[in-house]
């Protein structure tokens, strides 16, 4: 598996109420011709998601956290772009290939 030169990526948020948030991050990149995924559609509790690319991957974060209070979960799913099937598929035990070593 390799990945696209170019990716581009949309994260679009919105309240749901009761401090909840929904959000949908679409990923658009050029490989031949224009193409186009939704890689995360979810409700979580802190806005926005975050986005980022470590090596091959791209990794998105989230953060769930307890009601009335800061105690919060950061949850991250890693991607890894599939040539064949011109998908981003979402990796097994991906928040291990998301951290990013400090220089």
């Amino acid at each position: 598996m390799s990945r696209p030169a170019n990716i581009e990526y949309q994260v679009g948020y919105s309240s749901i109420g009761y401090d909840h948030f929904r959000s949908e991050i679409m990923v658009n990149w050029h490989d031949g011709e224009k193409q186009s995924q939704t890689i995360y559609d979810g409700i979580y509790d802190r806005p926005p998601a975050k986005v980022w690319g470590v090596r091959d991957h791209l990794c998105v974060s989230m953060q769930a956290c307890t009601r009335y209070e800061d105690s919060c979960t950061t949850h991250i799913i890693a991607y890894s772009y599939d040539m064949d099937a011109k998908l981003f598929s979402e990796l097994p035990a991906g928040s291990n290939l998301c951290i990013q070593k400090k220089k």
